[in-house]
């Protein structure tokens, strides 16, 4: 009998994590699955940090690392730059702030950093993990949200590869907590129409 094959799509993944927070579930997942007798392979960005890998953890699965991001703050903090100059520190505030409302009233994403970030890591590498699927003859396909920008990864999926059964589970579903009709709310109501699973708590 054929093991079970799944792919699991996701921010970051231990070791080479941006932070523990959006990595831990699916850390979990992927090593109880494992467990269970399915194989598993959990595709991420690669974050180059300065954090010294101090635990041991057990790992049942196997990471493919595509692309490296650096971080240039600490973990949940965001990257600020001081100046002497007061007026110049709250223009850039108010500028990002604006750009901040506009990545979460599109996108459903609060640090339009972030949506760049991800989208441009999705834009780049979204053939080579289709590639990837069929390579390795994946059964299913999770992909691990916020971010909601990987949620393009979808429709994208679904067309390149259509016999794979594709999963979105909910991490942290912040954006449907606002029930706002806004363009966010239109774009994530629109992926979840090309999965066959929504798993959320």
């Amino acid at each position: 009998m054929k093991m079970q094959k799944i792919i699991i799509i996701c921010p970051s993944m231990w070791p080479k994590m941006s932070m523990w927070g959006e990595t831990q579930r699916m850390f979990y997942l992927a090593n109880y699955l494992a467990g269970q007798g399915y194989e598993i392979i959990v595709i991420s960005p690669a974050y180059e940090t300065n954090r010294k890998i101090s635990d041991a953890r057990e790992q049942r699965y196997r990471n493919i690392y595509l692309g490296t991001i650096k971080r240039t703050g600490k973990p949940g903090q965001a990257v600020t730059t001081l100046t002497r100059d007061g007026i110049l520190r709250k223009i850039k505030r108010q500028i990002s702030g604006m750009a901040n409302r506009y990545g979460e009233w599109f996108y459903g994403e609060q640090d339009i950093t972030e949506v760049h970030k991800k989208s441009s890591w999705v834009r780049k590498y979204r053939d080579k993990i289709c590639q990837i699927i069929k390579e390795e003859r994946a059964d299913t396909v999770i992909i691990s949200m916020p971010g909601f920008t990987f949620m393009k990864l979808g429709p994208i999926i679904r067309n390149a590869c259509a016999n794979v059964k594709l999963i979105y589970d909910y991490r942290d579903p912040w954006h449907l907590w606002r029930y706002k009709k806004n363009p966010a709310y239109y774009r994530e109501k629109l992926y979840l129409g090309y999965a066959d699973c929504i798993v959320g708590f």
